[in-house]
Protein backbone atom coordinates (compact mmCIF):
# COMPACT_ATOMS: atom_id res chain seq x y z
CA UNK A 1 0.00 0.00 0.00
CA UNK A 2 2.13 2.79 -0.89
CA UNK A 3 -0.76 5.65 -1.89
CA UNK A 4 -2.10 6.49 1.83
CA UNK A 5 -5.21 7.70 0.57
CA UNK A 6 -5.79 4.18 -1.16
CA UNK A 7 -8.48 1.76 0.35
CA UNK A 8 -8.37 -1.69 0.27
CA UNK A 9 -11.39 -3.13 -0.04
CA UNK A 10 -12.32 -6.69 2.00
CA UNK A 11 -14.10 -9.91 0.86
CA UNK A 12 -17.73 -10.47 2.65
CA UNK A 13 -16.70 -12.95 4.66
CA UNK A 14 -13.73 -11.76 6.35
CA UNK A 15 -14.93 -8.09 6.73
CA UNK A 16 -18.22 -9.90 8.63
CA UNK A 17 -15.53 -11.76 10.54
CA UNK A 18 -13.78 -8.68 11.66
CA UNK A 19 -16.87 -6.72 12.25
CA UNK A 20 -18.45 -9.83 15.12
CA UNK A 21 -14.75 -9.29 16.30
CA UNK A 22 -15.27 -5.49 17.02
CA UNK A 23 -18.67 -6.22 18.32
CA UNK A 24 -17.62 -8.74 20.79
CA UNK A 25 -14.67 -6.64 21.91
CA UNK A 26 -16.74 -3.77 22.50
CA UNK A 27 -19.41 -5.90 24.57
CA UNK A 28 -16.95 -7.13 26.57
CA UNK A 29 -15.14 -4.21 27.20
CA UNK A 30 -18.70 -2.02 27.94
CA UNK A 31 -19.76 -5.15 30.30
CA UNK A 32 -16.15 -4.85 32.20
CA UNK A 33 -16.69 -1.32 32.71
CA UNK A 34 -20.25 -1.31 34.09
CA UNK A 35 -18.88 -4.25 36.23
CA UNK A 36 -16.49 -2.93 37.75
CA UNK A 37 -18.38 0.75 38.76
CA UNK A 38 -20.49 -1.24 40.86
CA UNK A 39 -19.32 -1.81 44.40
CA UNK A 40 -21.12 -4.85 45.43
CA UNK A 41 -19.62 -6.84 42.64
CA UNK A 42 -18.28 -10.16 43.25
CA UNK A 43 -14.59 -10.28 42.24
CA UNK A 44 -14.54 -13.57 41.14
CA UNK A 45 -17.37 -12.50 38.69
CA UNK A 46 -15.72 -9.20 37.78
CA UNK A 47 -12.37 -11.18 36.83
CA UNK A 48 -14.00 -14.02 34.80
CA UNK A 49 -15.81 -10.77 32.92
CA UNK A 50 -12.20 -9.44 32.43
CA UNK A 51 -10.48 -12.86 31.26
CA UNK A 52 -13.36 -12.64 28.87
CA UNK A 53 -12.57 -9.49 27.71
CA UNK A 54 -8.85 -9.82 27.38
CA UNK A 55 -9.37 -13.25 25.68
CA UNK A 56 -12.00 -11.64 23.05
CA UNK A 57 -9.24 -8.51 22.59
CA UNK A 58 -6.77 -10.87 22.11
CA UNK A 59 -8.70 -13.12 19.50
CA UNK A 60 -9.22 -9.50 17.04
CA UNK A 61 -5.74 -8.57 17.73
CA UNK A 62 -4.82 -11.92 15.85
CA UNK A 63 -7.30 -11.88 13.19
CA UNK A 64 -6.93 -8.06 12.38
CA UNK A 65 -3.08 -9.32 12.04
CA UNK A 66 -3.65 -12.10 9.89
CA UNK A 67 -5.62 -10.11 7.59
CA UNK A 68 -3.50 -7.32 7.18
CA UNK A 69 -0.87 -9.86 6.28
CA UNK A 70 -3.62 -10.97 3.96
CA UNK A 71 -4.45 -7.58 2.34
CA UNK A 72 -2.05 -5.18 2.41
CA UNK A 73 1.35 -8.03 2.74
CA UNK A 74 3.67 -8.46 5.20
CA UNK A 75 5.87 -5.83 5.07
CA UNK A 76 3.20 -3.01 5.10
CA UNK A 77 1.89 -4.56 7.93
CA UNK A 78 5.13 -4.48 9.74
CA UNK A 79 5.86 -1.27 8.80
CA UNK A 80 2.98 0.83 9.66
CA UNK A 81 1.81 -1.51 12.41
CA UNK A 82 -1.21 -0.19 14.29
CA UNK A 83 -1.83 2.76 12.29
CA UNK A 84 -4.00 0.69 9.49
CA UNK A 85 -8.03 1.63 10.54
CA UNK A 86 -11.13 -0.38 9.02
CA UNK A 87 -13.95 1.42 8.05
CA UNK A 88 -17.15 -1.16 8.64
CA UNK A 89 -19.46 0.93 6.54
CA UNK A 90 -17.41 1.23 3.55
CA UNK A 91 -15.60 -2.20 4.45
CA UNK A 92 -12.08 -1.13 3.71
CA UNK A 93 -8.57 -0.82 5.22
CA UNK A 94 -6.90 2.14 4.75
CA UNK A 95 -3.99 4.36 6.37
CA UNK A 96 -5.28 7.91 7.88
CA UNK A 97 -3.53 10.41 5.20
CA UNK A 98 -2.52 12.44 8.53
CA UNK A 99 0.37 9.74 8.96
CA UNK A 100 3.61 11.42 9.61
CA UNK A 101 2.55 14.62 10.03
CA UNK A 102 1.48 14.40 5.56
CA UNK A 103 -1.64 15.93 4.58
Amino acid sequence: MKNQKEFISMKEKDARELEESIVEVEAYRELYEQAAKQINYAPKALKDVLDCFIQSLKKHKALWKELLFKYVGEENTLYYRDMYKYDVYKRVIFLPADIGGEQ
